[in-house]
């Protein structure tokens, strides 16, 4: 029983994925595909050996030259690294002066362990480590809804039994709905996801 609807990466990230040209790093880019009209290669890389993973490594030491990428794409990654601040420095060490990073991180979401999970962010928080790895950040906004938050959560609390999908499927449908219907109905004190827009300084 689906609680909740999900846009697609290209439809989440909307206008944004336009300021990402030239060549682009998709760090930590799992099985989800994307399509990016400005660029004219993107490099998908992923610490497990995935379908469509070009490069298998981890972010904290990524295998590339300084300056080597014109923009990059971090979706739903940073909580799963156990450095998150190495993964951004290494982010804006293969990046180009003034490239455009990306990045959306989860605030308001429940554990899910790809292969783990090891943080959750506040704006100020992404901001400082953005900043000290040497990025402006340029736009914040909350992704999803409270109500992706609601269905997630309503997800984990009836998978494990048929009469508990049964008796909460009438509540399921509504919060489906309103996942559709109110995609970016956030609190602003428990937004699902934060993406930020940064340039490299």
């Amino acid at each position: 029983m689906k609680w909740t609807h999900w846009p697609t990466l290209q439809n989440e990230l909307g206008e944004k994925g336009l300021a990402l040209k030239g060549k682009i790093l998709n760090a930590g880019s799992g099985t989800r595909k994307i399509k990016l009209p400005n660029a004219t290669k993107i490099v998908n890389c992923d610490l497990q050996p995935l379908l469509g993973v070009d490069v298998v490594c981890d972010l904290d030491k990524l295998p590339f030259d300084n300056a080597f990428f014109d923009g990059i794409l971090s979706v739903a990654v940073l909580e799963h690294c156990r450095h998150p601040w190495m993964a951004t420095e290494e982010m804006s060490r293969v990046l180009k002066k003034k490239g455009v990073l990306i990045c959306a991180v989860p605030f308001f979401q429940p554990i899910h362990n790809i292969p783990s999970d090891y943080f959750r962010f506040t704006p100020a928080g992404l901001v400082s480590i953005l900043e000290e790895a040497g990025f402006y950040v340029e736009n914040i906004e909350f992704t999803h809804s409270i109500f992706h938050t609601l269905g997630w959560l309503g997800e984990d609390a009836t998978n494990d039994k048929i009469i508990w999908k049964i008796l909460f499927s009438p509540l399921a449908l509504i919060i489906y709905g309103l996942s559709f219907l109110c995609r970016q109905r956030n609190i602003k004190t428990a937004p699902n996801v934060i993406t930020v827009v940064a340039h490299k300084k």
